[in-house]
């Protein structure tokens, strides 16, 4: 693996520049940005998905839905559809994107505006008298001049740790954090130590707050019929995301798992995968083994209802737990 990493290094190497060159003319007005026409919240990362941004987005939602109409704006990544959509809680993944539609069911009094061009999606958004937009995995859009650019980075694999794309795993320079307004590091333990704290912020080299996150686990929730459940003593994980490390480690500490069926992120589950989960649950002798899979996965398998309904499977809710919460709320408000 070693080897291999080493050999893709002139490949980095060549990556990096064209990414520091993009930024660059951005910056010097070769390339246009244009501000938002509405008041703009962006969520990034510099790698690689699973830092944590759904939830982040989530936390946002809820912060400010009392006082702002708020709309989330993405471009719907893995989408069957193009162009401009505007979905609900009766949009489809297939329709505007696993994560949009994970928004639209948790939030059903909330749109979601769909389409590559952003700025074409903001402005409907503004039209429809909505006051304020959150903008999922946009940090790298330099299109669009947010008001407040989130950037996260994950506690145990961090930019500072990490190399551009195919030796590691960034997607932008390292050097474009520096664009952030407000660094969010998730996945971070919960009795995390100011003195662990301040080292691990001075490693990111930002000149803006920096907020330590972690990940709260709530009830499970049977998929097809929305109710809490209790954790089973037996269970099959699925995972289709990024990084499903915290989420198998909780699983264990609940369950015993038997086995982890591992897609990859944003996998389209087919009838081959639903034959394989029946096959899998049918070669063990325990009936009382269910299945236990993410959010994501959750909205992604609602489709199969009818072939799975002899299979219970339960979905594990998760809601980000800002360290210094009283601190990142005031900071919010300010900006905003």
């Amino acid at each position: 693996m070693q080897v291999v990493r080493l050999l893709s290094f002139p490949f980095s190497l060549l990556y990096s520049i064209v990414l520091y060159l993009r930024n660059r003319f951005y910056d010097w007005g070769l390339f246009s940005s244009k501000p938002t026409p509405l008041k703009s919240i962006v969520i990034g990362n510099l790698s690689l998905g699973g830092t944590g941004k759904s939830p982040l987005a989530e936390y946002l939602i809820r912060h400010f839905s009392s006082r702002e109409n708020v709309a989330i704006v993405s471009r719907g990544y893995g989408r069957k559809t193009k162009g401009f959509i505007e979905g609900n809680v009766h949009a489809s993944p297939e329709d505007i994107g696993d994560e949009p539609a994970e928004f639209a069911r948790k939030f059903p009094e909330m749109t979601v505006f769909i389409a590559a061009d952003r700025h074409q999606a903001l402005s409907e958004a503004a039209q429809t008298k909505h006051t304020l937009a959150i903008l999922d995995d946009a940090f790298q859009h330099r299109a669009v001049l947010g008001d407040l650019n989130i950037l996260l980075t994950r506690f145990d694999t961090p930019w500072f740790k990490d190399w551009v794309l195919p030796m590691g795993n960034l997607r932008d320079h390292p050097l474009e954090r520096k664009r952030a307004d407000l660094v969010v590091v998730t996945n971070s333990p919960i009795d995390l130590s100011q003195s662990d704290q301040e080292n691990f912020s001075r490693k990111l080299k930002v000149n803006c707050p920096i907020y330590f996150a972690s990940t709260a686990y709530l009830p499970l929730e049977d998929i097809f019929h929305s109710s809490p459940q209790p954790w089973p003593k037996k269970v099959i994980a699925l995972t289709g995301i990024a990084n499903p490390k915290a989420f198998i480690n909780e699983v264990k500490n609940q369950s015993s798992v038997l086995n982890h069926l591992k897609f990859p992120d944003h996998h389209e589950f087919s009838s081959g995968d639903v034959q394989r989960l029946h096959d899998l649950i049918g070669s063990f002798a325990d009936s009382e083994v269910a299945v236990v899979t993410t959010e994501k996965d959750a909205i992604r398998l609602r489709k199969w209802k009818e072939e799975l309904k002899d299979i219970t499977i339960l979905a594990l809710p998760i809601e980000m737990k800002i360290h210094d919460d009283v601190n990142f709320r005031k900071y919010l408000n300010e900006k905003l």
